[in-house]
């Protein structure tokens, strides 16, 4: 077995193994390491390495599954979840990159808090079209598609407090990353 790493967080704190396991496995997602649909080291293989128990890396495993990093299928093993959009809550994209575990904080920080903070304008809700495309000659070659790709495209103006549009937002993604999970109740 090996000798665990002591690994400290920004204030020097020791970060718990499971928290480590974590880490390096995020890192490696976040890396392009680690795509989605691929498998994850078992509980096993992750215990060995990091030099912990198996029940410290099923806890690490069971947390990034929570988080929906990863997706766990009994009998198969763990594998890198497709990256999730959330379309209920709106948020700019340095609050999205942020909560992706982006390490370095941007140059500029958040929009939706510049608008709030220096010009006193309340975001309060934005209405998107969510519709299936194709990539036209330049948008493939800025995504590095062929021309024709299937593409997921999010139209969505932003609007204030009282109801006047602030921003206009066109998102393209490649539609073979991104899945749409809608549960529907009765």
């Amino acid at each position: 077995m090996l000798k665990p790493m002591r690994i400290s967080d920004a204030n020097g704190n020791a970060l718990p193994a499971y928290r480590r396991i974590q880490n390096a496995i995020r890192k490696k997602i976040e890396d392009g390491k680690l795509k989605p649909g691929e498998l994850v080291d078992s509980e096993r293989e992750l215990a060995r390495v990091h030099g912990v128990s198996l029940m410290t890396a099923r806890h690490a495993l069971a947390e990034l599954q929570r988080e929906g990093l990863v997706e766990r299928h009994r009998g198969s093993g763990t594998y890198v979840a497709p990256p999730k959009i959330e379309f209920n809550k709106l948020t700019s994209f340095t609050e999205q990159m942020a909560g992706r575990s982006t390490r370095a904080q941007l140059e500029r920080g958040s929009l939706f808090i510049l608008l709030e903070k220096d010009y006193q304008t309340r975001i309060a809700y934005a209405d998107e079209d969510v519709d299936a495309t194709v990539a036209d000659p330049k948008t493939a070659a800025l995504l590095r598609l062929p021309h024709g790709a299937p593409l997921l495209r999010i139209r969505q103006t932003i609007f204030s407090g009282d109801g006047k549009p602030m921003l206009y937002v066109l998102g393209l993604y490649r539609s073979d990353r991104h899945v749409l999970h809608i549960r529907r109740f009765r």
